[in-house]
């Protein structure tokens, strides 16, 4: 952690992801990274991702995920070259690319991996919208059947105790939403709005995240479902 006399505190942190990497170690990324930055601070990841990030290879769904969480890659060529392959694996994330002077990748190494490097401005000012938070329902568990039964289970003759209408109304969205927040609850979910991809909705991440979860699992029907879903 680095603190500035002035600005956010910079969070730096070196990764390794192995290769075979199940799903839970995305989901512990995510968590890690919103309460990083619900915390107001800066952060800047590099290291090992083992995630093929040439242009043509097929990691769309690594780059929409990490583009959800506000992070910025910042590397263009590759870091792991052989005999008969050249793969860009190791990365640098950002979540101010703005305060980013310069990256390189130095071809100079001991290892068969070239090291990766940025610069990053001294005292960088921090633009106050360069991100956002949006709030939203998922409906990723919602079942209609249970939300109407729950919703007849709600004793409503208690808004009939009330004298004042305003008093009636409080009491009816209180009951009303309670069980809105338990069938379809607000999450928040931190974006680069100009980055963003027009059809990446939470919902469609959440439902990334289930279907490969399902895929781990061996849950086949699970699966070809929620792979059709992310595919509309």
């Amino acid at each position: 952690m680095i603190m500035q006399e002035k600005g956010k505190l910079v969070l730096i942190g070196n990764m390794y992801r192995p290769p075979d990497s199940r799903v839970e170690y995305d989901d512990r990324l995510e968590e890690f990274i919103e309460n990083v930055l619900q915390e107001g601070k800066e952060i800047i990841l590099l290291g090992d991702f083992n995630k093929n990030l040439l242009p043509g290879t097929a990691n769309n769904e690594w780059e929409n995920f990490m583009l959800s969480l506000g992070l910025s890659q910042m590397i263009s060529e590759p870091t792991r070259v052989t005999n008969s392959s050249s793969t860009l694996i190791d990365h640098i994330y950002t979540s101010y690319e703005e305060n980013i002077s310069s990256v390189r990748v130095c071809k100079v190494t001991l290892s068969d991996h070239y090291a990766v490097f940025g610069n990053r401005k001294i005292n960088a000012s921090i633009g106050k919208n360069s991100h956002q938070m949006i709030t939203y329902r998922s409906f990723k568990n919602f079942d209609e059947n249970a939300f109407v039964n729950d919703l007849h289970q709600i004793p409503w003759e208690i808004v009939d105790t009330f004298d004042d209408v305003n008093d009636m109304v409080q009491i009816w969205n209180s009951l009303f939403l309670e069980v809105v927040d338990k069938h379809a609850p607000v999450k928040h979910h931190r974006v680069k709005k100009y980055r963003q991809p027009d059809w990446l909705s939470p919902e469609i991440l959440d439902a990334i995240k289930d279907r490969n979860k399902c895929k781990v699992n061996g849950h086949v029907a699970d699966y070809r479902y929620l792979r059709n879903k992310v595919l509309l």
